[in-house]
């Protein structure tokens, strides 16, 4: 697996510090548990991991991450965190073609994404090991891009450790207002989750999402 380590500062909570998709836990019965962090927080986590280039130098797509535009939730232990990419506009999705074009990056907390039901196993992510007072914390990253396909419409590409993307996912239009370039929010079902992610407003695809076993 590879994976990259790094010292998070014992200023940060370790169990909040890589949180932002947790809303896929949004049943009625969570909804009281599960807490959207403040943008400031989010930035301080989405700054902390970009402070160090080198640290996503391996990703096969590289993503302009703006630090300042993150979305940050978490629910007990699990979380994610989306960082757009900073040239994403409405105005760049329009002009998207063929080739792949950033949209930004989605890390989670003790969850993963589903590719054919199951959830995609770690050897197979970029992980990164954050080490903290009370022990590591890793999570992987998951850079997002967007592109025409063949037959018409934009797809979401959502990427592991290849060059491949492990997701192809039609995007929809929609016509929503957000404050954020990158949002999402989800529905929990069986061991999982439906998890719906909203680019400037004007798109949204959904994935699923499963518990994550790190090494």
């Amino acid at each position: 697996m590879y994976s990259m380590t790094h010292t998070l500062k014992s200023v940060l909570n370790p169990t909040l510090t890589l949180c932002a998709l947790a809303a896929f836990l949004a049943t009625p019965a969570s909804m009281q548990a599960q807490e959207r962090l403040p943008l400031e927080q989010a930035q301080r986590f989405a700054k902390f991991i970009h402070q160090d280039p080198k640290l996503l130098e391996a990703l096969p797509l590289k993503v302009e991450a703006d630090v300042t535009k993150p979305m940050a939730i978490r629910d007990e232990e699990h979380g994610g965190l989306l960082i757009p990419d900073a040239r994403l506009t409405v105005e760049s999705l329009a002009k998207v073609g063929t080739n792949a074009v950033p949209v930004g990056e989605l890390w989670l907390r003790l969850l993963g994404v589903r590719k054919d039901y199951d959830v995609v196993p770690a050897s197979q992510l970029n992980v990164i090991k954050f080490t903290t007072d009370n022990g590591q914390v890793s999570a992987p990253v998951y850079p997002l891009a967007v592109r025409q396909k063949s037959g018409g419409g934009l797809e979401l590409l959502v990427y592991g450790k290849a060059k491949e993307p492990l997701l192809k996912l039609p995007l929809k239009a929609i016509d929503a207002k957000q404050e954020l370039p990158l949002e999402a929010d989800g529905e929990r079902g069986g061991d999982g989750a439906t998890v719906t992610l909203k680019i400037a407003g004007k798109y949204q695809a959904s994935f699923e999402v499963g518990e994550l076993w790190m090494d």
